[in-house]
């Protein structure tokens, strides 16, 4: 048992040792312009864990670091002026320190930079300020920041990645930032600039955007409606191979929209969507074929085509497939075969 205690003692000895001699490096460092020691040593007088706890000491430190443009430096001597440690509470100069951090793209900073103006510390309420503080706080890999702004960071980190792409010329990675700026992942929303995006890539021969493009302007989405471009697009597309185009040329044959409504160009692209491995084309072709809506009736089309699209998950064509063989329409009635489909339209 004693030599038990004493083996303690000497690794407590050791160990006060150790952190001594480490305590003395960093002062050393920091007593020579090595301003991220002085930093260091701040944060240890603030924590008081290694050192004894003394915020007058790393208040000075802090300062020293942050007259060196060192940016630790100013966001920590922000944060004593925020929360009073060591000194009296003082919002403006916590934000004059902060904007100093947040302007070498700390972002910790930008945050409290975005809560101070929402909740009026130090400063006048302003959202529009909170929001733009947020979102740089985002963009330098805040998760906090990102929330507060509706934002996923791991959407964040994809556009970033996708924008990367873009810049060096690929044309997939530049689609897929038109497509964040569509959907507002990882990105305020805006559909204006999507759409100067798409239009810039459909004229370089990217298929996805002429058909993203033609249906933002079929359905006057953010930007002018405008059928006849839509029209334009979604056929220069389709005849490139894009199935979602053919689909949705059907659907302006289908809905009259600036078109004349015509039943039989309406199953030839949807036939043709599905020729193209476009999955909902094979479902609407099936489904004019299963209840002959502008169609002939014809079970057995509607089978195989619904056979496509099931075979690609499209859980509502595995159901209709279930109410075919539940009903005998086309084919002799199943119930095991139809249970098997309606629970192969049930799994996600």
């Amino acid at each position: 048992m004693i030599k038990i205690k004493i083996l303690l003692i000497v690794i407590l000895l050791f160990s006060m040792n150790t952190e001594a001699n480490t305590v003395n490096k960093i002062k050393k460092q920091c007593s020579i312009g090595y301003l991220k020691s002085c930093s260091i040593l701040a944060s240890m007088y603030i924590d008081g864990e290694v050192i004894e706890e003394n915020f007058s000491k790393a208040k000075k430190f802090y300062t020293k670091a942050c007259n060196g443009k060192n940016t630790k430096g100013c966001a920590g001597l922000a944060f004593m002026y925020f929360a009073g440690l060591g000194t009296k509470v003082n919002f403006s100069k916590a934000i004059k320190f902060y904007t100093k951090a947040c302007d070498d793209n700390y972002a910790s900073s930008c945050y409290m930079i975005g809560s101070m103006y929402e909740q009026a510390q130090g400063v006048v309420l302003d959202e529009d300020k909170a929001k733009f503080f947020y979102t740089k706080a985002c963009d330098e890999g805040s998760s906090r920041g990102c929330a507060d702004i509706g934002l996923d960071i791991v959407n964040v980190k994809k556009l970033k990645n996708n924008i990367k792409g873009c810049n060096k010329g690929n044309k997939d990675a530049c689609y897929s930032v038109a497509l964040s700026y569509e959907n507002g992942s990882g990105i305020i929303q805006n559909k204006q600039i999507a759409a100067e995006r798409y239009k810039k890539l459909c004229k370089l021969g990217h298929m996805g955007a002429c058909n993203n493009l033609g249906l933002m302007q079929e359905h006057g989405d953010d930007i002018k409606q405008d059928y006849q471009s839509a029209f334009l697009l979604y056929t220069k597309s389709c005849n490139s191979g894009n199935g979602h185009a053919c689909s949705n040329l059907a659907d302006m044959y289908s809905n009259s929209h600036g078109v004349n409504r015509d039943d039989l160009e309406t199953i030839k692209f949807y036939i043709k969507a599905c020729d193209n491995n476009y999955t909902k084309g094979c479902y609407s072709a099936g489904s004019k074929y299963l209840h002959g809506n502008d169609v002939t009736q014809n079970f057995s089309k509607a089978l195989t085509l619904y056979f496509k699209a099931c075979n690609n998950n499209f859980a509502s064509a595995c159901y209709d497939i279930g109410i075919m063989h539940a009903e005998g329409m086309g084919v002799e009635k199943d119930l095991q075969i139809a249970k098997k489909y309606y629970k192969l339209a049930s799994i996600p």
